[in-house]
């Protein structure tokens, strides 16, 4: 199980959404009390460059791991371990992947894979 025992894993998908301003949510899962959250992976697709960014809360502490496009496309990040290894979400919270902004618009998606620990 990749080095932990993840209790559940669970894969979050969302529709196309329209992208103008800044911090659109595109994607979140709340993590449920006495759980914590790993941060397995996601996918983005994305008509037009831009940034995206995954926030959560770990031990009280707001963490965010951003990428950026250059164009338009896919793009998928899978990390056996997880992304906040170090990090877990704190349970009852939120893990939520945003678009950060384009100024000439477009549409975005994104899924998450989440493991609960």
């Amino acid at each position: 199980t990749w080095g932990r025992r993840f209790k559940e894993i669970h894969y979050i998908f969302s529709d196309y959404q329209a992208v103008q301003s800044t911090d659109t949510e595109l994607v979140g899962v709340h993590i449920p009390a006495s759980y914590r959250g790993i941060i397995l992976g996601f996918l983005v697709e994305t008509s037009a460059a831009n940034a995206f960014e995954v926030r959560w809360v770990s031990g009280g502490k707001a963490y965010r791991y951003r990428i950026k496009t250059r164009s338009q496309g896919m793009l998928s990040l899978f990390i056996p371990g997880g992304i906040n290894y170090d990090a877990p979400a704190d349970s009852d919270s939120d893990v939520v992947l945003y678009a950060l902004g384009n100024p000439t618009g477009g549409e975005a998606k994104a899924d998450l894979l989440i493991g609960l620990i």
